[in-house]
């Protein structure tokens, strides 16, 4: 069961005083219901919990995550969420369902006093409250500050690209295609010219590319931003192209809803499984809530959408987060036992202080996190209006191990993604205590070990 703590940081007054008492009460009482609600088996969000105390009438947005199902195509697994829909709509009353159906899951409108029958219902296995995603934030007072006294940024040589474009300068991600799910993309960055071949505009549907945030365009430059007119190397794999997915508002902002559904966009944008029109590379610099990760992992949308990934063929890189410092301040869906999460270091090789740990504490497992760390201190990259700067944070850690990977793809384009995800691990530099830890998961890749693992055949053995 959940726990209640009843602290100040969680809006409770631990003073005691008549209003204090009084939000005790209501404290108890959302423990007795969540009591009631985890006996009838399936797992409900505490967010819900709360809103059903004492408005029991309101409306509220939920995702249903039903039972498990072995379902391998659409067509199969929407008739089964139909016939789901019609036996809960005899007991529960509900609106506006969107499906998400690649995770057996569905959004839908109820009221709160319906929560505790739908728990009841042998078919559901959780409850979630739409929450919120957001990008994960960086720092804005380190905006423009920048070393240019090399020809690459300390970023590159600290994963070895540097060494590696010495060695075989063909290695830049040719022919790849790298998916970025964020806030969009100043397409008219000269950074950025030929190299988008695919845009989605999830928020407004415009036709042209473009960010009104900045997040999505910086990211994007540490990918495939070759600094050519400006006499600085700081992209990882300048030949690779571009899928962008704008799914966070100008805020950076979105629903779990309209974020589960635009990673199912992903998987097939023409609704036609037999067409391969999705990136097997998809760069996610976002974050969910470390409180979120309590209940058990295969019952978490976002674990099994980054499975549905993998079934699909597209391996998804995931940003740790900035929740830290402290013990399993990572959140899903960087903490799924089945993602590849990465933490942030600075020059010194030094974790930043605000790069979320491990372990993923859920209820069936335990978990190291991250599982790799990269460089994300004072990171140089593109931004809108045809600018650059530099921006912190895990956020901007994953995109060179997005752009590591492309690279790993264009040298064995035959590896599996296990296999690509084990090389990966296996050409790191450890960090921090000796054998991975949940600081710095299992180190620093290094591109020159990974090219040579890969161009050696020891990727293909490595499972």
């Amino acid at each position: 069961m959940p726990k209640v703590s009843i602290s100040p940081e969680n809006g409770y007054d631990s003073k005691p005083s008549s209003q204090g008492y009084k939000m005790n009460l209501v404290v108890l009482a959302a423990a007795s219901l969540m009591l009631s609600l985890d006996a009838f088996g399936a797992y409900v969000d505490p967010k819900l919990h709360q809103q059903s105390i004492g408005q029991r009438d309101n409306d509220v947005r939920v995702i249903v995550v039903f039972k498990a199902t072995n379902h391998k195509m659409q067509s199969e697994a929407l008739a089964q969420e139909r016939k789901t829909l019609r036996s809960l709509k005899s007991v529960v009353a509900f609106q506006h369902p969107t499906s998400l159906w690649s995770v057996n899951s569905v959004a839908i409108s109820l009221k709160t006093s319906d929560i505790e029958t739908l728990a009841k219902q042998p078919q559901v296995s959780a409850i979630y409250a739409n929450g919120v995603k957001r990008v994960a934030p960086q720092e804005p007072d380190s905006l423009k500050r920048l070393d240019r006294q090399d020809q690459y940024t300390y970023g590159l040589r600290k994963i070895g690209v540097d060494d590696v474009r010495l060695q075989a300068p063909d290695l830049i991600g040719t022919a790849q295609v790298v998916g970025v799910l964020d806030t969009g993309i100043d397409g008219k960055h000269s950074e950025f010219k030929d190299k988008i071949v695919g845009w989605f505009d999830l928020v407004n549907n415009r036709t042209e590319p473009y960010d009104d945030n900045q997040h999505g365009t910086h990211v994007s430059g540490t990918i495939v931003g070759a600094g050519s007119s400006i006499d600085l190397n700081f992209g990882v794999a300048p030949a690779a192209k571009l899928m962008v997915y704008k799914a966070f508002d100008q805020n950076g902002s979105v629903t779990d809803e309209k974020l589960l559904a635009a990673m199912q966009f992903i998987m097939d944008p023409d609704q036609d499984p037999s067409t391969h029109d999705f990136p097997s590379i998809v760069n996610n610099s976002w974050v969910g809530d470390p409180h979120d990760v309590t209940q058990n992992s295969f019952d978490n949308p976002y674990c099994r959408m980054v499975a549905a990934w993998e079934q699909r063929g597209i391996l998804g890189v995931f940003a740790g987060g900035n929740a830290g410092p402290g013990a399993s301040s990572v959140a899903a869906p960087a903490a799924c036992p089945n993602v590849l999460s990465v933490g942030a270091i600075n020059r010194n090789d030094i974790s930043r202080r605000s790069s979320a740990q491990g372990p993923g504490l859920w209820k069936d497992v335990q978990v190291l996190k991250p599982d790799i760390t990269a460089p994300g201190d004072l990171t140089f990259s593109t931004l809108p209006k045809g600018q650059y700067g530099t921006l912190s944070g895990t956020s901007m850690a994953a995109p060179h191990v997005s752009g590591m990977l492309a690279i790993l793809k264009q040298v064995a384009p035959q590896l599996s993604l296990p296999q690509m995800i084990k090389c990966l691990i296996s050409s790191s530099r450890d960090l921090g205590p000796a054998g991975a830890d949940n600081v710095y998961g299992h180190g620093l890749p290094q591109l020159p070990n990974l090219v040579l693992l890969a161009s050696t055949g020891q990727c293909s053995s490595a499972l």
